[in-house]
């Protein structure tokens, strides 16, 4: 995942993807000494009973190369 801030782009390699109810925060907790990003939708289109949430951890500028787009849902 690639996230723009202003003049800044951070890249997040994908680790996980889960699906749950909407009030299932449980995946969306802080780790100790982890950089993490998790962005939260609803699943399927149109459906407000579940929510997709993908967590990616931040990679180091080394390895930015290997963050690649194959982790497709």
């Amino acid at each position: 995942m690639y996230i723009n801030i202003l003049d800044n782009t951070f890249i997040y390699k994908v680790t996980e993807k889960n699906i749950v109810k909407p009030d299932d925060l449980s995946h969306c907790q802080p780790v100790k000494d982890k950089d993490l990003l998790s962005l939260v939708t609803c699943y399927w289109y149109g459906n407000d009973k579940y929510r997709l949430i993908v967590t990616g951890e931040r990679c180091l500028s080394a390895e930015s190369e290997t963050a690649s787009a194959d982790n497709d849902i």
